[in-house]
């Protein structure tokens, strides 16, 4: 396509006046009181290319020698780029004057007035491995289950660009034929990555009572070796207490189809709680931001400051969740309930202190894990299932 954006054409075409000409009769491009929708369709292109792959191998295999015992495994590859190339051409509309004379040459777009081309490349890459067992058996009136799981997740991106100017003729679309002067280039990369190791066991006795409970470490590039992995347990019960046969045989309760009381308690990790002005996935890390130019003889040296002082000891955001509820369903379904009790306290929240240092400090400090927030409610839903006529 153009190098014109279709917004920047659609606007030229909606405030061209009714009379404007494309081209002049020599073939020129017309003068218009606005740009030139058509000049602008044919200056330049901006062609992308995008690839994407994405790879999936899994297995699951149940194992003999143990009854109820299976194992799983996933392997997934997935990888984005895109290669982007930019030609802005300049256009020169052509004024005459009623006699045919040239008394204008006006020329748009393009960079600054000239030819300008630039390319760039982006690419992200990700891998996942997923291993787990599991076991599942029933006993009589007893059904256990259980699942140990390890996953990692690793990430990589990288993106550059570069732009020239000052092309000697117009069509030489290549970066080499560009001026020395004027020149740009940049680029920039990140990696991410978490490991986690789960463990959960489920109990039952005749589907009546309930008991669930689980681990999971996590482990995150976000934080230093000291403060990478984190530990988030959770347990949960219930209670089926339309099952029981005081509930079954009560002719005073036979509008109960269904009753449930159930209790739970988990801790759940955040690694992404970062603040803006800082990368990301290494706060812990030293951050360096250039800097203006340094004059030395006739050259321009770039140069760096630091930027906000490292934090040695941020770790994982943790909120702690305590729920009890009762479900229920009345009159073979015709009403349905669910009542909730919730306490939520989030902490080792990442914010920055409230304080003043002096400006000879020369830094910033950095943000800390030390804010608390609660959250507390009730809720409540009703459902009515009704059939009329």
């Amino acid at each position: 396509g153009s190098s014109f954006s279709p917004e920047m054409i659609f606007h030229d075409i909606i405030t061209a006046y009714p009379l404007d000409v494309p081209f002049n009769p020599d073939g020129s491009i017309s003068y218009t009181r606005e740009q030139n929708p058509v000049a602008d369709i044919e200056a330049g292109y901006n062609n992308s290319v995008y690839n994407i792959l994405q790879t999936t191998l899994s297995f699951e295999q149940t194992l003999p020698f143990i009854k109820g015992l299976s194992v799983k495994g996933k392997a997934s590859f997935g990888k984005e780029s895109s290669t982007n190339k930019n030609y802005m051409q300049t256009v020169f509309m052509h004024r005459y004057d009623d006699q045919g004379n040239l008394i204008e040459l006006y020329p748009y777009g393009g960079w600054n007035g000239k030819i300008g081309l630039r390319q760039g490349y982006d690419e992200y890459v990700t891998t996942t491995l997923n291993a787990s067992i599991h076991y599942n058996r029933t006993f009589g009136d007893h059904e256990v289950a259980g699942m140990a799981l390890f996953e990692q997740f690793d990430a990589d991106a990288t993106n550059f660009y570069a732009f020239r100017t000052n092309f000697a003729a117009s069509g030489l679309d290549e970066l080499f034929y560009g001026g020395e002067s004027q020149k740009d280039g940049n680029g920039s990369s990140f990696n991410d990555g978490r490991r986690s190791y789960v463990m959960r066991g489920n109990y039952n006795y005749k589907q009546k009572y309930l008991l669930e409970a689980s681990f999971r470490v996590d482990g995150s590039v976000a934080f230093p070796t000291s403060k990478k992995y984190g530990f988030f347990p959770a347990v949960s019960a219930g209670w089926r207490i339309s099952e029981e046969a005081f509930m079954k045989n009560s002719s005073t309760l036979d509008y109960i189809t269904y009753l449930k009381l159930r209790a739970s308690y988990g801790v759940v990790g955040n690694d992404r709680n970062v603040y803006s002005g800082r990368t990301p996935t290494f706060q812990y890390k030293q951050v360096f931001n250039p800097s203006s130019s340094i004059v030395s003889g006739n050259s321009a040296l770039s140069s760096i400051t630091p930027g906000v002082l490292p934090n040695p000891n941020v770790t994982w955001e943790s909120a702690a969740i305590f729920d009890v509820g009762l479900d229920g369903s009345l009159w073979n379904d015709k009403l349905q309930f669910e009542t909730d009790f919730f306490y939520k306290r989030t902490s080792n929240i990442l914010l920055n202190r409230i304080r003043s240092i002096p400006g000879t400090l020369g830094a910033q400090l950095p943000a800390e894990n030390y804010a608390e927030v609660d959250n507390k409610g009730f809720e409540i839903s009703l459902t009515h299932n009704n059939k009329i006529g």
